[in-house]
């Protein structure tokens, strides 16, 4: 699932990633930690299962276990400088508050992770029903006649941002660079 924080501050940039991201993920709560809005909705989702937090530093993961548990763990101050949070977690702990377990984990700047340009298709789900169905066996997705993820993203089924993305790392990786 993906929580989308600092709802009262970027409520544009939260409906930009609920229309980009709906068909990849099972469910997308949109919060804020500050004024509790979807709080409740989103610990209700969480009820009977062990959640870890994972995401960029300073997005506000323990501020959310915060308000969800009712815990008061340390968070940081606003740099003056980028007026962004600035990393305070240093370790990963489960929390357990009403049937849920939570585990906060330190924030990062990016993931590496290893994948190969044939994987690449099989990490989005929303392509997953249209593999398969192209002209051509060994269709890329990208400058193919008759691809149905390309038909799919011109019929408006799979979101048309999230393609160019798909093209842009799938050139990364037929180019060798990590991403």
């Amino acid at each position: 699932m993906l929580i989308v924080n600092k709802l009262d501050l970027e409520a544009e940039n939260a409906k930009r990633i609920d229309e980009n991201y709906s068909g990849a993920v099972s469910g997308i709560y949109k919060v804020s930690a500050k004024t509790g809005e979807g709080i409740d909705e989103l610990f209700s989702a969480f009820t009977g299962k062990l959640i870890v937090f994972a995401g960029q530093s300073a997005v506000g993961k323990t501020s959310i276990l915060n308000r969800v548990s009712g815990e008061n763990r340390q968070v940081g101050e606003l740099s003056r400088k980028t007026e962004r949070g600035k990393q305070t977690t240093t370790v990963s702990e489960i929390i357990e508050k009403n049937g849920v377990e939570i585990m906060d984990t330190p924030g990062f700047s990016a993931i590496d992770i290893s994948l190969g340009e044939d994987e690449l298709p099989h990490s989005y789900p929303e392509f997953l029903p249209y593999l398969g169905e192209c002209r051509f066996s060994d269709c890329r997705h990208t400058n193919e006649p008759d691809c149905a993820i390309k038909n799919a993203v011109s019929g408006g089924k799979i979101n048309k941002e999230r393609y160019t993305r798909y093209t842009e790392i799938y050139k990364e990786l037929k180019n060798g660079k990590k991403r």
